[in-house]
């Protein structure tokens, strides 16, 4: 990798700066549309199901749709251990639990149910109908660490959701009955709880961390435990429903938090190059925003979210142009960017 790749395909994700990519306030993994169905059922991929990638999701789908309509064609039956027939069976997938689909798939037949359990993850909610889906539960994993006091509440907390999303004894008759149900139905996939590594939730120093006065995923993190302890005052399917809602509000402020803090970050990098002086001593305030106004309630918020975004794509072009260059004339920046703020010294671009 190189300054010459990056200026020939800057998009490309190999030619991201290792420094740019390795932030803890990186883009990662880069967002892409999805519901707030779509959402939970990565969760559940990316916290207990360790043979489960993104990309399966939606051929496991058409897999057993087949195997399904076959079987109840030839009036036969290969499954074990169930206690309703292949149509009664048909009539919950397709019917009592169909979710509605994504606009950009609403033309297209696949298998898409609420994810109410997590068994129903290994075969639907897939962001893509393709084999490249992007992993939504890795961005809510991220917010978990980055919104924690530190790794070791942060794992906690993780834990404690996996637990939550687990279907036990204490879930509703419905629930349970699902869950037992459905793994009569489908591949053996075991349900295990997944130890996130370090490259893949990020490390901060935490005492940088309680200098921000604002941070969604902070925000999250207490939501997140408030519906946990809320889980066995209500039906599973209450319980998921206020789950997605946190998931689909938090990640959004979450990655438009993310756009801002990346556009004042290159703004000042950019102000300090075009007049050719070190960057200011006191950066926390121009830095992160205290009194954001993304979601305001009763406005419209589609075009001001759309500018964030803008700003923040031309945000990573300037930042990965920088560094690069300054390896290009061996000068190159050595450290991380996420702390730069209390040590503003260390980058002097002169």
């Amino acid at each position: 990798m190189s300054y010459l790749n990056f200026r020939d395909s800057p998009w490309k994700r190999e030619n991201t700066h290792p420094i740019y990519k390795d932030s803890s306030f990186a883009m990662n993994p880069a967002p892409e549309y999805a519901n707030s169905e779509v959402l939970l059922a990565s969760l559940y991929r990316t916290i207990g199901f360790p043979t489960v990638s993104e990309g399966i999701v939606p051929q496991n789908g058409r897999d057993l749709d087949k195997s399904i309509y076959s079987q109840r064609d030839k009036k036969h039956s290969s499954f074990k251990n169930t206690t309703i027939d292949l149509d009664t069976w048909i009539t919950v997938l397709h019917g009592i639990l169909e979710s509605p689909k994504l606009p950009n798939q609403s033309s297209k037949r696949f298998l898409q149910v609420t994810p109410l359990i997590p068994q129903f993850a290994i075969f639907s909610g897939s962001a893509r109908l393709s084999s490249n889906s992007w992993p939504a539960g890795s961005l809510i994993r991220r917010m978990v660490w980055l919104g924690s006091e530190n790794s070791a509440s942060a794992e906690a907390l993780w834990k404690d959701l996996y637990i939550a999303l687990s279907v036990n004894e204490d879930d509703d008759i419905f629930a349970r009955w699902l869950e037992e149900e459905t793994k009569c139905w489908t591949s053996k996939n075991e349900w295990k709880y997944i130890q996130p590594s370090i490259a893949e939730v990020g490390v901060l120093d935490y005492k940088d961390i309680s200098e921000i006065d604002f941070l969604p995923a902070r925000v999250f993190v207490k939501d997140l435990k408030a519906i946990i302890n809320a889980k066995n005052l209500v039906t599973r399917r209450q319980w998921t429903s206020l789950l997605e809602a946190i998931l689909r509000i938090g990640a959004v402020a979450h990655v438009i938090w993310l756009c801002d803090f990346q556009s004042r970050t290159w703004a000042i990098l950019n102000d300090a190059l075009n007049k050719k002086e070190s960057i200011k001593e006191n950066l926390k305030e121009e830095l992160f925003p205290t009194q954001p106004q993304y979601m305001s309630y009763g406005g419209k918020a589609l075009n001001s979210l759309k500018d964030k975004i803008s700003s923040y794509l031309a945000a990573r072009l300037g930042i990965n142009n920088l560094l690069w260059s300054l390896e290009e004339i061996d000068k190159p920046f050595k450290g991380s960017i996420d702390n730069v703020w209390h040590s503003p010294n260390s980058v002097d671009i002169q």
